[in-house]
């Protein structure tokens, strides 16, 4: 099943979980979404310049975490709506 990926509503629910600044987060991701979507960049190094080009007082592995763990309930979420 497709899914949105990284669509507005997650970055938003992901910047919350965070403190991040969504609107600042959110524009990093337009001017980077391409090149990784293209292949060219890793998703660390995607998220190297969307989140991590600063300290953060999280990991990279708890970001990761959670965004894995936020699409797998929406998935779920959307194959008991199909089996339905």
């Amino acid at each position: 099943m497709l899914t949105n990926g990284w669509d507005d509503d997650i970055q938003k629910r992901t910047a919350d979980k965070f403190g991040l600044d969504y609107q600042e987060m959110h524009e990093r991701h337009h001017l980077t979404f391409d090149t990784y979507e293209e292949g060219k960049l890793s998703l660390d190094e995607y998220l190297n310049r969307i989140v991590f080009y600063q300290e953060r007082s999280f990991t990279k592995e708890a970001f990761k975490a959670f965004m894995y763990a936020i699409h797998r309930s929406r998935d779920d979420r959307a194959d008991v709506r199909t089996q339905g």
